[in-house]
């Protein structure tokens, strides 16, 4: 039985590599729309309209799926 982490908030998620490591996070706006940063699509070669990632749930829920990118917005990219 997977145990998930209460403190962690449903709609907080990760974005995966194509080795399923985990490269950055992502949260959850309205069903079915992620949003991330653009410098975590750019470092998974996945900054362009309709690529393909991989994400899953940050609470530990064991949810993974594939997303596909709609939108981009470089000149807005949050970096550290």
């Amino acid at each position: 039985m997977t145990k998930i982490d209460q403190r962690v908030p449903s709609y907080v998620g990760r974005i995966l590599s194509a080795r399923g490591q985990p490269v950055g996070t992502c949260f959850q706006v309205t069903p079915a729309v992620l949003v991330t940063a653009y410098h975590v699509l750019d470092n998974l070669d996945a900054s362009r309209i309709d690529a393909l990632v991989q994400v899953d749930s940050l609470d530990g829920a064991k949810f993974s799926a594939d997303a596909r990118v709609v939108r981009l917005d470089p000149l807005h990219d949050l970096r550290y």
